[in-house]
């Protein structure tokens, strides 16, 4: 708890994950904003779709993903925000999530994940707010478990989360580096080839 307060007492803007533990320590620092950083809060997203798809296809198949189940092999695309994708392909990836989950609970979770992505896009506070609630309104509707937990967590979360519109300020740059950086100590590193010992050297032909 006072490892800010020691090392950053005159912090003005303070970004964190969505963890109550982070945002008490946070609170320490008189006159700081907190505020709920953009990517840890859309990678909730992400994880609450993984779980909808995932329950979904236990429900479905009776086992985990394999690599011909539909709902595993959208589970890249469906990672892919929707702005980033035309119109056809959109449609397409709608079509494979209602054809491999006639519950739409799939599809709701995506939806989901754009409104919320949608939110970050507003050009101000007051917009990005009525983006929120749009957000609020849709996971109401559909009723899905894993999208009633998100949206109660960024609801605890919410001035900390519209704070972002009044500061800016996010962890995302050095986040995505730390990803970057465990995902090639992840990588298997191929060691050098041992070398024979003189037991084991070829011989010189005899001449």
């Amino acid at each position: 708890m006072r490892l800010l307060t020691d090392h950053a007492p005159d912090a003005e803007v303070i970004a964190c994950d969505l963890f109550s533990g982070f945002k008490s320590a946070a609170d320490t620092v008189d006159g700081a904003t907190v505020v709920a950083d953009v990517f840890h809060l859309i990678r909730l997203a992400l994880q609450a779709m993984d779980e909808v798809r995932r329950r979904r296809q236990q429900q479905i198949h009776g086992h985990r993903g394999r690599k011909h189940d539909p709902l595993f092999r959208l589970r890249r695309v469906l990672r892919v925000g929707q702005e980033r994708l035309d119109d056809a392909t959109r449609r397409k990836v709608f079509d494979r999530v209602r054809a491999a989950d006639t519950n739409d609970e799939v599809g709701a979770a995506w939806v989901a994940v754009d409104l919320l992505r949608h939110v970050y896009a507003a050009a101000d506070r007051d917009t990005a707010h009525r983006r929120l609630i749009d957000f609020y309104w849709w996971v109401a509707d559909v009723d899905v478990p894993e999208l009633t937990r998100l949206a109660t967590t960024i609801d605890t979360w919410q001035d900390q989360v519209l704070a972002f519109f009044d500061t800016g300020v996010t962890n995302a740059a050095t986040e995505s580096a730390n990803v970057k950086i465990k995902d090639i100590r992840r990588t298997r590193v191929p060691q050098p080839r041992q070398l024979p010992g003189s037991d084991h050297a070829p011989r010189r032909p005899a001449s």
